[in-house]
Protein backbone atom coordinates (compact mmCIF):
# COMPACT_ATOMS: atom_id res chain seq x y z
CA UNK A 1 0.00 0.00 0.00
CA UNK A 2 3.28 2.46 0.74
CA UNK A 3 4.15 1.78 -2.63
CA UNK A 4 1.72 2.49 -4.18
CA UNK A 5 0.61 5.52 -2.32
CA UNK A 6 4.12 6.46 -3.34
CA UNK A 7 3.77 5.47 -7.11
CA UNK A 8 0.44 8.04 -7.46
CA UNK A 9 2.44 10.80 -5.66
CA UNK A 10 5.07 10.41 -8.48
CA UNK A 11 2.50 10.32 -10.85
CA UNK A 12 1.32 13.78 -9.47
CA UNK A 13 4.54 15.20 -9.05
CA UNK A 14 5.75 14.21 -12.51
CA UNK A 15 2.27 15.63 -14.04
CA UNK A 16 2.94 19.27 -12.11
CA UNK A 17 6.76 19.10 -13.63
CA UNK A 18 5.80 18.69 -17.12
CA UNK A 19 2.44 21.04 -17.12
CA UNK A 20 4.91 23.90 -15.68
CA UNK A 21 7.83 22.77 -18.13
CA UNK A 22 4.66 23.34 -20.75
CA UNK A 23 3.44 26.51 -19.12
CA UNK A 24 6.68 28.07 -19.08
CA UNK A 25 7.20 27.40 -22.79
CA UNK A 26 7.27 30.37 -25.15
CA UNK A 27 3.66 30.26 -27.15
CA UNK A 28 3.08 31.18 -31.23
CA UNK A 29 1.42 33.91 -29.75
CA UNK A 30 4.57 35.21 -27.13
CA UNK A 31 6.92 34.97 -29.81
CA UNK A 32 5.04 37.05 -32.48
CA UNK A 33 4.59 39.85 -30.09
CA UNK A 34 7.54 42.74 -29.21
CA UNK A 35 9.39 42.51 -32.44
CA UNK A 36 9.22 44.27 -35.30
CA UNK A 37 9.18 41.78 -38.42
CA UNK A 38 10.74 43.01 -41.57
CA UNK A 39 10.54 41.58 -45.05
CA UNK A 40 13.06 41.53 -47.75
CA UNK A 41 12.79 44.87 -50.11
CA UNK A 42 10.85 44.03 -53.32
CA UNK A 43 11.84 45.10 -56.69
CA UNK A 44 10.44 47.80 -56.34
CA UNK A 45 12.32 48.89 -53.28
CA UNK A 46 9.21 48.66 -50.80
CA UNK A 47 8.90 46.31 -48.29
CA UNK A 48 6.78 45.54 -44.87
CA UNK A 49 6.95 45.66 -41.35
CA UNK A 50 5.22 43.86 -38.88
CA UNK A 51 3.91 44.28 -35.50
CA UNK A 52 1.30 41.60 -33.40
CA UNK A 53 -0.40 42.41 -30.13
CA UNK A 54 -2.62 39.83 -29.21
CA UNK A 55 -5.54 40.62 -31.70
CA UNK A 56 -3.90 43.32 -33.99
CA UNK A 57 -1.13 43.03 -36.63
CA UNK A 58 -0.11 45.84 -37.54
CA UNK A 59 1.48 46.61 -41.10
CA UNK A 60 3.55 49.52 -42.27
CA UNK A 61 4.19 49.40 -46.16
CA UNK A 62 7.36 51.85 -47.31
CA UNK A 63 7.39 52.97 -50.53
CA UNK A 64 10.17 54.84 -51.81
CA UNK A 65 8.72 58.67 -52.41
CA UNK A 66 5.64 58.59 -51.09
CA UNK A 67 3.95 58.55 -47.89
CA UNK A 68 3.93 55.14 -45.06
CA UNK A 69 0.77 52.84 -45.69
CA UNK A 70 -0.19 51.82 -42.43
CA UNK A 71 -2.98 49.32 -41.35
CA UNK A 72 -3.89 47.76 -38.50
CA UNK A 73 -5.90 44.39 -39.01
CA UNK A 74 -7.48 41.59 -36.79
CA UNK A 75 -6.33 38.23 -36.32
CA UNK A 76 -6.73 34.93 -34.27
CA UNK A 77 -4.17 31.75 -34.46
CA UNK A 78 -5.89 28.32 -35.47
CA UNK A 79 -4.37 25.06 -36.21
CA UNK A 80 -6.65 24.59 -39.08
CA UNK A 81 -6.96 26.53 -42.70
CA UNK A 82 -9.99 28.92 -42.56
CA UNK A 83 -11.33 31.09 -45.09
CA UNK A 84 -13.93 32.70 -43.30
CA UNK A 85 -13.03 34.79 -40.61
CA UNK A 86 -14.47 34.72 -37.16
CA UNK A 87 -14.77 37.40 -35.12
CA UNK A 88 -15.28 35.38 -31.88
CA UNK A 89 -12.07 34.09 -31.85
CA UNK A 90 -10.20 37.32 -32.09
CA UNK A 91 -7.63 36.81 -29.51
CA UNK A 92 -8.57 33.58 -27.74
CA UNK A 93 -5.64 31.30 -29.14
CA UNK A 94 -1.84 31.49 -27.64
CA UNK A 95 -1.14 29.04 -30.37
CA UNK A 96 -1.96 27.86 -34.27
CA UNK A 97 -0.25 26.87 -37.18
CA UNK A 98 -1.84 29.60 -38.70
CA UNK A 99 -2.04 33.17 -38.85
CA UNK A 100 -5.61 34.05 -39.81
CA UNK A 101 -5.99 37.57 -40.93
CA UNK A 102 -9.19 39.13 -41.22
CA UNK A 103 -9.21 40.42 -44.72
CA UNK A 104 -10.70 41.74 -47.80
CA UNK A 105 -13.32 39.83 -49.38
CA UNK A 106 -11.83 39.50 -52.95
CA UNK A 107 -11.15 36.10 -53.53
CA UNK A 108 -13.58 34.32 -55.08
CA UNK A 109 -13.86 30.42 -55.17
CA UNK A 110 -15.83 27.57 -56.88
CA UNK A 111 -19.73 28.06 -56.22
CA UNK A 112 -19.44 31.99 -55.37
CA UNK A 113 -18.13 31.66 -52.47
CA UNK A 114 -15.69 34.51 -51.20
CA UNK A 115 -12.99 33.94 -48.55
CA UNK A 116 -13.52 36.87 -45.34
CA UNK A 117 -10.15 35.77 -44.18
CA UNK A 118 -6.23 35.93 -45.00
CA UNK A 119 -4.29 32.62 -44.03
CA UNK A 120 -1.20 32.48 -43.57
CA UNK A 121 0.82 29.14 -42.67
CA UNK A 122 3.37 29.23 -40.11
CA UNK A 123 6.32 27.76 -41.73
CA UNK A 124 9.43 29.00 -39.21
CA UNK A 125 9.19 31.22 -35.92
CA UNK A 126 11.88 31.60 -34.06
CA UNK A 127 13.48 34.48 -32.03
CA UNK A 128 14.49 36.20 -35.25
CA UNK A 129 12.88 34.80 -38.10
CA UNK A 130 9.46 34.28 -39.50
CA UNK A 131 8.45 32.49 -42.20
CA UNK A 132 4.69 32.37 -43.90
CA UNK A 133 2.92 30.57 -46.70
CA UNK A 134 0.05 32.19 -48.59
CA UNK A 135 -2.77 30.92 -49.50
CA UNK A 136 -1.34 30.53 -53.17
CA UNK A 137 1.87 28.76 -52.31
CA UNK A 138 4.08 31.91 -52.10
CA UNK A 139 6.45 31.86 -49.03
CA UNK A 140 8.01 35.29 -47.53
CA UNK A 141 10.43 35.13 -44.93
CA UNK A 142 10.28 37.82 -42.20
CA UNK A 143 13.27 38.81 -39.62
CA UNK A 144 13.53 40.70 -36.88
CA UNK A 145 14.62 44.42 -37.48
CA UNK A 146 15.84 44.89 -33.89
CA UNK A 147 18.29 42.08 -35.03
CA UNK A 148 20.22 44.24 -37.64
CA UNK A 149 22.91 46.04 -35.75
CA UNK A 150 26.39 47.40 -37.00
CA UNK A 151 27.54 44.23 -34.82
CA UNK A 152 25.12 41.97 -37.00
CA UNK A 153 26.37 43.61 -40.26
CA UNK A 154 30.15 43.46 -38.67
CA UNK A 155 29.74 39.99 -38.40
CA UNK A 156 27.82 38.65 -41.10
CA UNK A 157 28.51 40.92 -44.85
CA UNK A 158 31.24 40.22 -47.00
CA UNK A 159 34.68 42.50 -46.61
CA UNK A 160 36.19 44.27 -49.14
CA UNK A 161 38.57 47.15 -49.61
CA UNK A 162 37.86 49.20 -52.24
CA UNK A 163 34.36 50.40 -53.35
CA UNK A 164 33.43 53.04 -55.90
CA UNK A 165 29.46 52.77 -56.71
CA UNK A 166 27.68 53.96 -59.88
CA UNK A 167 24.19 55.17 -60.55
CA UNK A 168 23.20 51.73 -61.54
CA UNK A 169 25.34 49.58 -59.16
CA UNK A 170 26.10 49.25 -55.98
CA UNK A 171 24.15 47.04 -53.83
CA UNK A 172 25.35 43.97 -52.44
CA UNK A 173 23.03 40.93 -53.56
CA UNK A 174 21.41 38.69 -50.66
CA UNK A 175 22.55 41.69 -48.16
CA UNK A 176 20.56 45.16 -49.17
CA UNK A 177 17.20 42.96 -48.15
CA UNK A 178 16.80 44.05 -44.47
CA UNK A 179 16.79 47.53 -42.84
CA UNK A 180 19.73 48.46 -40.49
CA UNK A 181 18.67 49.00 -37.41
CA UNK A 182 20.34 52.23 -35.73
CA UNK A 183 19.47 55.21 -34.35
CA UNK A 184 22.66 57.17 -35.00
CA UNK A 185 22.29 57.28 -38.67
CA UNK A 186 20.95 60.29 -40.16
CA UNK A 187 18.69 60.26 -43.45
CA UNK A 188 18.42 63.23 -44.94
CA UNK A 189 15.99 63.80 -47.64
CA UNK A 190 17.06 67.19 -49.46
CA UNK A 191 15.02 69.41 -51.45
CA UNK A 192 17.87 71.99 -52.83
CA UNK A 193 20.57 71.35 -55.05
CA UNK A 194 22.73 73.29 -52.60
CA UNK A 195 22.14 70.95 -49.90
CA UNK A 196 21.09 73.06 -47.23
CA UNK A 197 17.59 71.81 -47.25
CA UNK A 198 16.54 68.58 -46.15
CA UNK A 199 14.05 66.60 -44.21
CA UNK A 200 14.92 63.68 -41.29
CA UNK A 201 13.56 60.72 -43.08
CA UNK A 202 14.80 58.50 -39.72
CA UNK A 203 11.18 56.95 -38.26
CA UNK A 204 11.31 54.17 -40.16
CA UNK A 205 15.22 54.05 -40.11
CA UNK A 206 14.98 51.99 -43.71
CA UNK A 207 18.82 52.33 -44.55
CA UNK A 208 20.41 48.82 -46.20
CA UNK A 209 23.80 47.59 -45.74
CA UNK A 210 25.95 47.29 -48.90
CA UNK A 211 29.30 47.11 -48.37
CA UNK A 212 32.11 46.40 -45.32
CA UNK A 213 34.97 48.04 -45.87
CA UNK A 214 37.81 46.48 -43.60
CA UNK A 215 40.75 49.13 -42.27
CA UNK A 216 44.32 48.48 -40.87
CA UNK A 217 43.51 50.14 -37.72
CA UNK A 218 40.39 47.79 -36.34
CA UNK A 219 37.99 49.96 -37.42
CA UNK A 220 35.70 49.24 -40.55
CA UNK A 221 33.64 51.18 -42.88
CA UNK A 222 30.45 50.06 -43.02
CA UNK A 223 28.65 51.79 -46.00
CA UNK A 224 24.40 51.91 -45.50
CA UNK A 225 22.24 53.14 -48.15
CA UNK A 226 18.81 55.13 -47.56
CA UNK A 227 16.29 54.61 -50.83
CA UNK A 228 16.91 53.28 -54.08
CA UNK A 229 19.44 53.52 -56.99
CA UNK A 230 18.46 56.00 -59.44
CA UNK A 231 15.39 57.85 -57.76
CA UNK A 232 15.89 58.78 -54.48
CA UNK A 233 19.08 57.57 -52.51
CA UNK A 234 21.34 58.78 -49.80
CA UNK A 235 24.31 56.82 -48.42
CA UNK A 236 26.26 56.80 -45.17
CA UNK A 237 29.30 55.67 -44.38
CA UNK A 238 29.82 54.70 -40.62
CA UNK A 239 32.60 54.57 -38.77
CA UNK A 240 32.23 51.29 -36.89
CA UNK A 241 34.84 49.63 -34.12
CA UNK A 242 35.17 45.87 -33.52
CA UNK A 243 31.94 45.91 -30.85
CA UNK A 244 29.44 47.67 -33.60
CA UNK A 245 29.65 50.91 -31.95
CA UNK A 246 29.30 53.90 -34.41
CA UNK A 247 31.86 55.99 -34.20
CA UNK A 248 31.50 58.67 -36.88
CA UNK A 249 29.45 59.29 -40.13
CA UNK A 250 29.79 60.74 -43.46
CA UNK A 251 27.23 61.57 -45.90
CA UNK A 252 28.80 60.43 -49.52
CA UNK A 253 26.10 60.32 -52.14
CA UNK A 254 22.99 61.68 -52.75
CA UNK A 255 20.03 61.31 -55.15
CA UNK A 256 17.27 63.14 -55.37
CA UNK A 257 14.29 62.59 -58.09
CA UNK A 258 16.48 60.63 -60.01
CA UNK A 259 19.14 63.71 -60.12
CA UNK A 260 22.66 62.85 -58.92
CA UNK A 261 24.33 65.61 -57.12
CA UNK A 262 27.13 63.74 -55.10
CA UNK A 263 29.39 60.64 -55.05
CA UNK A 264 31.89 58.51 -53.58
CA UNK A 265 34.95 56.40 -54.06
CA UNK A 266 36.81 54.31 -51.14
CA UNK A 267 39.76 52.82 -51.40
CA UNK A 268 43.09 52.45 -49.25
CA UNK A 269 41.48 53.86 -46.35
CA UNK A 270 40.90 57.35 -47.81
CA UNK A 271 37.23 58.44 -49.36
CA UNK A 272 36.92 60.70 -52.01
CA UNK A 273 33.51 62.77 -52.31
CA UNK A 274 32.69 64.52 -55.57
CA UNK A 275 29.60 66.95 -55.28
CA UNK A 276 28.09 69.53 -57.72
CA UNK A 277 28.12 72.89 -56.70
CA UNK A 278 25.93 75.65 -58.00
CA UNK A 279 27.35 78.64 -58.61
CA UNK A 280 27.18 82.26 -56.78
CA UNK A 281 24.34 83.05 -59.36
CA UNK A 282 22.30 79.98 -59.14
CA UNK A 283 18.96 80.72 -57.34
CA UNK A 284 19.07 79.64 -53.22
CA UNK A 285 17.72 77.57 -53.09
CA UNK A 286 17.25 75.98 -56.34
CA UNK A 287 14.71 72.95 -55.92
CA UNK A 288 15.42 70.07 -57.57
CA UNK A 289 12.03 69.68 -58.90
CA UNK A 290 12.89 73.65 -61.23
CA UNK A 291 15.92 72.55 -61.96
CA UNK A 292 16.48 72.66 -65.77
CA UNK A 293 19.95 73.50 -65.95
CA UNK A 294 22.35 75.69 -63.66
CA UNK A 295 25.90 76.65 -64.06
CA UNK A 296 28.67 75.41 -61.48
CA UNK A 297 32.06 73.48 -60.51
CA UNK A 298 32.36 69.99 -59.54
CA UNK A 299 34.11 69.16 -56.35
CA UNK A 300 36.35 66.95 -54.73
CA UNK A 301 37.59 66.25 -51.42
CA UNK A 302 39.15 63.94 -49.61
CA UNK A 303 38.52 62.60 -46.12
CA UNK A 304 41.11 60.63 -43.68
CA UNK A 305 40.43 58.16 -40.77
CA UNK A 306 41.92 59.41 -38.31
CA UNK A 307 41.39 58.05 -34.49
CA UNK A 308 37.90 56.42 -35.74
CA UNK A 309 36.68 59.34 -37.12
CA UNK A 310 36.40 60.75 -41.12
CA UNK A 311 38.16 64.16 -41.12
CA UNK A 312 38.44 66.35 -44.25
CA UNK A 313 41.65 66.89 -45.39
CA UNK A 314 41.63 70.71 -45.90
CA UNK A 315 45.29 70.69 -48.08
CA UNK A 316 43.52 68.56 -50.99
CA UNK A 317 41.35 69.67 -53.78
CA UNK A 318 40.99 69.35 -57.51
CA UNK A 319 39.04 72.55 -57.33
CA UNK A 320 41.73 74.44 -56.92
CA UNK A 321 41.65 76.35 -60.61
CA UNK A 322 38.26 74.80 -61.27
CA UNK A 323 36.19 75.12 -64.65
CA UNK A 324 32.57 76.07 -64.88
CA UNK A 325 30.37 74.12 -66.92
CA UNK A 326 26.64 73.86 -67.27
CA UNK A 327 25.07 71.01 -65.38
CA UNK A 328 21.33 69.86 -66.89
CA UNK A 329 18.35 67.88 -65.66
CA UNK A 330 19.14 65.46 -68.58
CA UNK A 331 22.94 64.99 -67.48
CA UNK A 332 22.19 64.63 -63.67
CA UNK A 333 19.38 62.23 -64.06
CA UNK A 334 21.67 59.85 -67.26
CA UNK A 335 21.88 56.67 -64.77
CA UNK A 336 25.01 55.69 -67.69
CA UNK A 337 26.74 58.89 -67.10
CA UNK A 338 28.42 58.93 -62.93
CA UNK A 339 29.21 62.35 -61.48
CA UNK A 340 32.28 60.93 -60.84
CA UNK A 341 33.16 61.01 -64.51
CA UNK A 342 31.07 64.57 -65.59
Amino acid sequence: MQKRLLYIVALVLTGITNGAFVYGQSSTLDKLQGKTWASPARSDQTYWEDQYTRDTQKSTRFVDGRADIVRDTPFYLSDELVLEFDDTKIGTAANGKYIILKGDPGVDFEGGFRATATPLRIMKLDDAELQVKSLFGSITTYRVREAFTLRYVLNNTPTVYSFSPSKKTGFLEGYDNYPVNSTSIQDKLYTDVQLRLSTDNRSAARGKFLRRLALSNGYSIIVVTFGDLTQNRTDVLCMVDQNGNCRSTLECWVTVNGMTVKSYTVTGGEVYIRQVVPGAGTPSPLRFEDVTSFSGILETSLYNITNGSFVRNASYSLSQNPYTRTFTREKLSDPDVDVINY
